[in-house]
């Protein structure tokens, strides 16, 4: 990957655990393949799925496609994900349902200290963070460096639920472009648009 956005056509997700999912994800033709380590794994195959990732993800990119971790949201297993991830074949994390820029912010910092020890340049692991709380979060300038932010992708769903039906149709095509300047400004132009639709609610 390099230190520009990338551009990102299709995204096909593999769950870690499940090696004939892993042994033809790079046949399928996607520019970006996200090793899942999170819902799609049961928590009875977790360790197992965790200890996969530097395997998996050096099978999965021998078609070109660049390689994201999605890790689990409770802090004691993110920490475990991302020890066992970190390295020259996974390009970034996927941190799904974050509720706060600290919660950003650690996990950066705990990123940068296992890439220090395993000889990688800080900043190597590129973060792409789901906002499915709070809209005021994804409009938070600090939420992420810019050094290892991707993009803020926001599901049909909590758009919906947001800012009603259309603004999940625009965010749409600005979700894996978008980082926090454009997913405030479309988020204001849908209010702008759609007059009768409830506000935003507070944070």
């Amino acid at each position: 990957m390099t230190d520009s956005l990338p551009v990102w056509r299709s995204l096909l997700y593999v769950p870690a655990h499940v090696d004939r999912f892993v042994a033809r994800a790079h046949e399928r033709g996607a520019d970006c393949i996200q090793i899942d380590l999170e819902d799609s794994v049961p928590a009875s195959a977790k360790d197992a799925a965790r200890a996969s990732v530097p395997r998996n993800a050096a099978l999965v990119r021998r078609g070109g496609a660049d390689v994201l971790v999605r890790i689990n949201r409770p802090l004691s297993l993110a920490v475990r994900d991302i020890e066992s991830s970190v390295g020259p074949d996974v390009d970034g994390f996927v941190l799904p349902k974050v509720g706060s820029a600290d919660q950003v912010r650690l996990i950066e910092e705990h990123i940068a200290e296992v890439e220090l020890r395993r000889g990688l340049v800080v900043g190597h692991s590129r973060l792409v963070v789901l906002i499915e709380m709070s809209y005021r979060l994804a409009t938070q300038p600090e939420l992420g460096t810019r050094m290892r932010l991707l993009g803020i992708p926001v599901d049909a769903s909590t758009a919906a639920s947001w800012t009603g039906a259309l603004a999940a149709v625009i965010l749409g095509f600005v979700a894996f472009r978008a980082t926090w300047p454009t997913v405030a400004a479309a988020f204001e132009r849908v209010q702008a648009a759609s007059p009768s639709r409830s506000r935003l609610p507070p944070s």
